[in-house]
C-alpha cells in the first residue's frame, strides 16, 4: 500500500501560510529574516518553488519529474529574488496561496506508481511540500518575532 501521508502535511501547511500572509501587515513584509532576504522575498520564494514544482509534476505526465541537480537551488533562488522583490506584496501573498493549493491539488492527483517511484528514487522531497513551506513559515515567524521584541 502506498504512503500517502505527505497528503495531509501538504493541506496543513497551506493553512499555515495562508494564515502567515493573511495577517502580515505594512512593515511586516520589509521584515529582515537574514542573509539579505525580507518576509516579502521569503513568501516570494515558496511561492515561486511550489509554482515549479507543480510545472515539473505536469511535464511528467504520467512518469516522474526530470532529475536536477540539487546544488542548482542557491543559483535558482539568487536568479528570481529581484524579480520577487518587484512584486507587491499584495501579489505575493496571493500567489504564494494559489501556488500551494495548485501544487497539494497536483500531488494529491499523482498516482500511487508514480509517488511509489519517487519514494524509489529517492526523492521525496518532490511530494513534501510541507518541508519546504514550514522552514519558510518558522523562518518568517522568527524574524518577525525577533523585531517585535526590539521595538
Amino acid at each position: 500500500m502506498t504512503d500517502r501521508s505527505f497528503e495531509a502535511g501538504n493541506r496543513r501547511s497551506t493553512e499555515d501560510l495562508a494564515t502567515l500572509v493573511a495577517a502580515l501587515e505594512g512593515d511586516a513584509w520589509t521584515t529582515d529574516t537574514g542573509e539579505g532576504w525580507t518576509v516579502a522575498v521569503v513568501v516570494g520564494h515558496v511561492a515561486f518553488w511550489d509554482r515549479w514544482q507543480a510545472s515539473l509534476w505536469s511535464a511528467a505526465g504520467d512518469g516522474t519529474p526530470i532529475d536536477w541537480p540539487e546544488s542548482a537551488a542557491d543559483a535558482v533562488n539568487d536568479g528570481i529574488r529581484e524579480l520577487v522583490e518587484a512584486v507587491p506584496v499584495e501579489a505575493i501573498a496571493d500567489l504564494a496561496v494559489a501556488a500551494a493549493e495548485e501544487l497539494d491539488t497536483c500531488l494529491d492527483g499523482l498516482a500511487d506508481a508514480q509517488v511509489d517511484a519517487v519514494r524509489a528514487e529517492d526523492r521525496g522531497w518532490l511530494l513534501d511540500a510541507a518541508g519546504h513551506r514550514d522552514e519558510h513559515i518558522a523562518q518568517v515567524r522568527s524574524a518577525l518575532e525577533s523585531a517585535s521584541a526590539r521595538s
